[in-house]
């Protein structure tokens, strides 16, 4: 009984996150410029410093985007299909975010079925994700989704022309366990 209660108490904290991850990105970076002067008096051609400087900072903001990932069922048997969600999220309200790229690899154990978009916030422009498919991360990459039945390590990119201020974009595949 005393090895059962830890064994349990971590299937449980397990399955409470399965079938999700997320990721993010930084804010913004502060850029400080600062100046100095020198200049010559009438009797020194060597010249003087100027005693102090002057700064100017800029705040260089970036998209914050967040990257999710959900699997539905989390628990299949073989033959069965599970449905992989991955989203992007722009998480600034200043600033859009451009050529969002996310590579996904089919699983291990699983075949690709079908993929497709899976809903996107107003303000993902022009709406459409570019898919390209390849069996390598290094590509070369194909057009399109791969094909039924493919299984791994065959790789899948997508990307997304422009991702406005708080908005969210997602796609999903099928993919059934072997």
């Amino acid at each position: 009984m005393k090895r059962l209660v830890p064994a349990l108490f971590v299937a449980g904290i397990l399955a409470l996150g399965a079938g999700r991850a997320s990721a993010a990105t930084s804010d913004g970076t502060i850029i400080t410029n600062v100046i100095g002067a020198t200049f010559q008096g009438a009797g020194n051609p060597m010249g003087f410093i100027v005693s102090y400087g002057a700064t100017a900072t800029v705040l260089v903001q970036n998209p914050r985007i967040m990257l999710f990932k959900t699997a539905n069922p989390t628990i299949q048997a073989p033959g069965g299909d599970v449905t992989f969600r991955v989203c992007v999220q722009n998480m600034s309200a200043d600033v859009s975010a451009f050529n969002i790229t996310v590579t996904d690899v089919i699983p291990a154990g699983f075949a690709f079925q079908l993929g497709g978009v899976a809903g996107s916030s107003p303000g993902v422009w022009p709406n459409t994700w570019v898919v390209t498919n390849a069996n390598g991360v290094a590509g070369p990459w194909n057009a399109g989704w791969p094909g039924v039945g493919q299984t791994p390590a065959w790789y899948m990119r997508w990307t997304l022309p422009v991702l406005g201020q708080s908005k969210s974009g997602c796609i999903e595949f099928n993919a059934r366990v072997q």
